[in-house]
């Protein structure tokens, strides 16, 4: 990742106690992720304001290089509902 310069003289005059110094902000972070989420749902009428819904989510990810902690994981997560339209 190349550096970005967020300097504005113009601004840090006008407000001087606003002059915080960005330039280091790209050592600060090394992220390296990996990830998945996917989801697939269905929905079945049983009749012309009833129906049922049900959903599958799963997420998978992995902190390759951790910063302050490691995150890594995964997550499966199943929904079920039901509906009436009035």
């Amino acid at each position: 990742m190349g550096s970005f310069d967020l300097s504005r003289p113009d601004f840090v005059a006008r407000f001087p106690n606003m002059s915080y110094d960005f330039s280091r902000t790209p050592e600060w972070s090394n992220l390296d992720l990996d990830g998945i989420d996917t989801w697939i749902d269905a929905k079945y009428r049983f009749t012309k304001n009833l129906f049922a819904r049900g959903a599958y989510r799963y997420v998978k990810y992995d902190d390759n290089d951790p910063y302050l902690y490691d995150l890594t994981g995964r997550n499966s997560l199943l929904y079920f509902s039901l509906g009436y339209l009035f």
